[in-house]
């Protein structure tokens, strides 16, 4: 189980992470959304691999076309 986290997200407007490969970590995307309140775009991402690709809490996440390999 690895420690390393992927990106940190806090609801920033108009955030999307697209067409990236998250391997091996702990988090993908961690997304604490409830900060901006913003919500997060996410389409044709891999998590492969991940403890958990993406831990999206205070708003919502738009998931389109994604790959999720345990």
């Amino acid at each position: 189980t690895s420690s390393a986290r992927g990106i940190d997200v806090f609801g920033q407007p108009s955030v999307s992470i697209s067409n990236s490969d998250f391997i091996g970590l702990q988090k993908g995307i961690n997304g604490l959304l409830f900060y901006g309140g913003k919500s997060l775009s996410v389409p044709g991402c891999s998590f492969i691999q991940c403890d958990r690709g993406l831990n999206i809490e205070g708003a919502t996440v738009y998931v389109n076309a994604c790959t999720f390999i345990e």
